[in-house]
């Protein structure tokens, strides 16, 4: 990381405003600062934007470990819907 102060690199963008910094923490900093208090849909955990509320709530859950939707054969959770309805195949070929 201090070898960075000699070499220059910034490996760390801004995703909204593609402000480049040497420090993940930095940055991270920058965007509470410069946008997360701006933008609605941001992530209160790793200021991660969406424009999207619906895509917020999804991504949160990462954090939260919660899953919602539940296999009504086997009883597993799943965050999204949709990974819930893929997974529903594996019943209907053990049927078949």
């Amino acid at each position: 990381m201090h070898m960075r102060v000699h070499t220059g690199e910034k490996p760390f963008e801004c995703t909204f405003c593609r402000r480049r910094f040497a420090q993940k923490s930095n940055m991270k900093k920058h965007m509470i600062v410069m946008h997360v208090k701006h933008c609605a849909n941001s992530c209160p955990i790793c200021f991660k934007m969406f424009q999207r509320k619906a895509h917020l709530v999804i991504h949160t859950r990462m954090h939260t470990g919660e899953k919602p939707f539940k296999c009504t054969v086997c009883g597993r959770r799943f965050a999204q819907k949709s990974n819930m309805k893929k997974h529903m195949i594996v019943h209907v070929n053990m049927r078949s």
